[in-house]
């Protein structure tokens, strides 16, 4: 499966955000699409500007450096 950013990505951080108390690292979200797919058409950073313009996710932390980022919904 090839991910792009897109409403199936944002389903697929949703769902493995959902039952989090506490906000996670912005890395360990990323490693999980890694795992779920094949291959990802987007980089990190192009992936935290797409969740973060959706209001669903929270994030807090340095966010000049996204390995300092948490996030959670």
């Amino acid at each position: 499966m090839v991910l792009k950013q897109n409403d199936e990505t944002k389903n697929l951080c949703n769902n493995f955000l959902k039952d989090k108390r506490k906000p996670i690292p912005f890395i360990s979200l990323y490693e999980h699409l890694i795992f779920q797919s094949y291959y990802l058409i987007f980089k990190e950073k192009d992936l935290y500007v797409y969740l973060k313009t959706d209001g669903l996710f929270k994030f807090s932390g340095n966010e000049k450096e996204i390995w300092d980022v948490n996030n959670k919904l």
